[in-house]
């Protein structure tokens, strides 16, 4: 009897921790809760498992802003985040770095995550069609319903551990979307 109250006890704290914890990319989901089908890789036309920043300007341009966001120290990783703002839609991306002799070139640049902002769905959309200014029912027609919705942020996560998630306005309209990497 004692041990029941206190299962339903941890049942309810894990519950309540689960609602009120934000859900970003890089969260990992239960397995019942991993999509199914193609996973999606692009965001704005960055690819986050394949794209160099290279291709991201040869599409998107020059970055208004390019930042350093850990300290860049020789043989070891550190992250950029390169912006581009645009008529109705900021691009953001993340990028993880190294410099090592034994690479080619000594340095190596990869996609972590992509976020696009704003209302220009032909700027900010992903791969398999999903776009800045769709309502959320768009999110099942092309991903299936196996994700986490909390508040106005739904979040989806393939086997691999690529995440896409998703927030919407107070008219229930996308404004916000997410790709982050498999780690």
């Amino acid at each position: 009897m004692r041990s029941e109250g206190l299962a339903k006890l941890v049942a309810v704290f894990a519950l309540i921790f689960f609602v009120t914890t934000p859900l970003t990319p890089g969260d990992e989901l239960p397995s019942k809760l991993l999509a199914h089908g193609k996973q999606e890789c692009v965001l704005a036309g960055i690819n986050v498992i394949s794209s160099t920043v290279e291709q991201a300007e040869a599409s998107l341009g020059k970055p208004t802003s390019e930042e350093v966001t850990f300290p860049e120290q020789k043989g070891i990783a550190g992250e950029r985040e390169y912006v581009w703002r645009k008529l109705n839609v900021v691009v953001t991306l993340k990028t993880e770095f190294i410099h090592d002799a034994r690479l080619k070139g000594g340095f190596n640049e990869s996609p972590e995550l992509v976020t696009v902002e704003g209302s220009d769905g032909a700027i900010g959309r992903t791969g398999r069609g999903l776009k800045l200014g769709d309502r959320l029912s768009e999110i099942e027609k092309i991903y299936g319903t196996r994700f986490v919705k909390k508040g106005k942020t739904i979040y989806i996560e393939w086997k691999s551990g690529t995440g896409l998630s998703v927030t919407t306005d107070d008219k229930g309209l996308i404004n916000r979307i997410d790709l982050s990497a498999p780690e």
